[in-house]
């Protein structure tokens, strides 16, 4: 999770290919990422991240996705349309199991 401002973002390079950080996080094999694509308030930032992290963890649900989770962590901002729908995920997706009592993540 890079939940900073435009953490997400790709900056362009005239003729070449747009560069981002997630390149460089796909690279080094995480297969999901969750980032921002423009500049959020810090504080609405983290109740999504906050949203995010309880719910995924506190939930009885087998095969919890990430994209499942996005929708209600949006309703948790105060400013809804502007920092929870700055956030983006990039990769493969990842799905959340309970096992003996830890949460484990499959790609």
């Amino acid at each position: 999770m890079l939940m900073g401002c435009s953490s997400g973002a790709f900056d362009s390079r005239g003729d070449m290919e747009p560069a981002g950080i997630i390149q460089d996080y796909h690279i080094a094999s995480c297969p999901t990422i969750l980032a921002c694509l423009w500049d959020v308030t810090d504080k609405d930032i983290d109740r999504y991240t906050q949203h995010i992290i309880k719910d995924g963890l506190s939930s009885d649900k087998d095969g919890l996705s990430l994209l499942d989770l996005i929708p209600s962590a949006r309703k948790a901002c105060k400013l809804q349309y502007l920092v929870g729908c700055a956030s983006v995920v990039y990769g493969l997706p990842v799905l959340l199991y309970n096992s003996s009592e830890t949460r484990v993540l499959y790609g």
